[in-house]
């Protein structure tokens, strides 16, 4: 999966969470889990077509540098 390969070279991340059940097959990896991540911003709760979600952004505290070749 290509967002996990170059998670640990963004400095920053914006997810949407919908708190939902679903028969998803793949899942993004939960940053609130990864020590090198920190929630610096989470939305108030949106209610839409019957789903709660917020709009939250992380911070990576050890951005991983890509080497020009």
């Amino acid at each position: 999966m290509m967002y996990k390969t170059l998670l640990p070279y963004c400095e920053e991340v914006l997810v949407t969470k919908v708190n939902a059940c679903g028969n998803a097959d793949a899942f993004f990896e939960n940053l609130d889990k990864n020590p090198s991540f920190e929630l610096i911003y989470r939305s108030d709760d949106v209610q839409t077509n019957g789903y709660t979600i917020n709009f939250c952004t992380y911070k990576n505290n050890a951005v991983k540098s890509i080497a020009a070749h």
